[in-house]
């Protein structure tokens, strides 16, 4: 890869998964011909065809200088995409084609493909946290307990789409087991019981539903929410309190901001980086890298429009 010819123009990657969540992708390239500014811009298109391809194109557009690479796809495309410009002038943008679209939905970038590209033509960009748990990074939430071994199961699944996630969610709710927990949290050891551990650096998992109603993701603090063993009959209301922003109230759940965070156990047998599931590891460490990613969102008065 090597920089577009005139280069009085910003130039700009599209790296698109063919596979990420539930939308066609096939029209993407003449969205991106009919909307984006090619006055000013100038764009490549590169299509995903294996994992981990959508890091090395990215990777392969910060050593040729690129101004941006525009991820298409979900949460895990968005993943590998943002871990090659981590610390890079290499932003990063989103069409966002994904499952749950956690990261678009809380940055306010539009559902709406062609508003998603007049977020990029602006080029509007601030500098957002990154995190990492043993040397991975993630971006939007990392977690063990129920919602990793959900994952797992959404991962095995033939079908993607909310409706699929819904469906592993309720093979497994009365029959997953809360685990115990060793942590090391801002330096002190505690132990817990928990039916969840999510770590936030954005506030929800996708498809608006908040699992850190307060989190920043540009304090350079991760929010540590723990979900306690609750009667299942709960369970109902603990999920709408996802979606009306007031889990955070539950009695069952405890969140607290955290600057570093080690989590020891026995028996669990993963965890997840933005819905990307791996098999757990002895310990799991955690490390905050404060305003590492340049990130281009809708400018303030196109927020409002959102």
């Amino acid at each position: 890869m090597s920089p577009l010819a005139n280069e009085t123009k910003r130039n700009l990657l599209f790296v698109i998964n063919p596979v990420a969540g539930n939308r066609p992708k096939k029209n993407i390239p003449a969205l991106v011909k009919k909307y984006l500014d090619t006055g000013s811009l100038n764009y490549e298109l590169g299509f995903t065809t294996h994992k981990g391809h959508a890091k090395s194109l990215a990777l392969d557009a910060v050593k040729a200088n690129f101004h941006g690479v525009i991820a298409v796809g979900g949460d895990g495309t968005i993943n590998e995409v943002g871990q090659s410009l981590i610390g890079t002038s290499t932003a990063m943008g989103i069409l966002p084609c994904g499952s749950g679209n956690g990261l678009a939905r809380f940055m306010h970038i539009p559902m709406n493909l062609r508003r998603a590209i007049e977020v990029i033509n602006q080029q509007y960009l601030v500098k957002i946290d990154a995190a990492k748990a043993n040397e991975r990074a993630f971006f939007v939430t990392a977690g063990i307990g129920f919602d990793a071994h959900v994952g797992k199961l959404f991962a095995k699944s033939p079908h993607r789409g909310f409706g699929s996630y819904v469906q592993a969610v309720l093979s497994s709710i009365f029959t997953y087991l809360p685990q115990n927990y060793q942590i090391n949290v801002n330096g002190e050891l505690m132990q817990t019981k928990a039916f969840a551990i999510t770590l936030a650096n954005s506030g929800q998992y996708g498809n608006n539903a908040y699992i850190a109603p307060q989190a920043l993701i540009n304090d350079g603090l991760l929010d540590l929410c723990i979900i306690k063993p609750f009667p299942r009959y709960l369970f109902a209301d603990l999920s709408l309190r996802l979606f009306n922003r007031t889990i955070d109230q539950s009695r069952f759940v405890v969140i607290q901001k955290i600057t570093s965070l080690e989590i020891f156990s026995e028996g669990v047998e993963n965890y997840h980086l933005d819905g990307e599931n791996f098999e757990m590891e002895q310990n799991l460490k955690l490390e905050i890298l404060p305003e590492s990613l340049n990130l281009m969102i809708p400018t303030p008065s196109m927020k409002n429009a959102v």
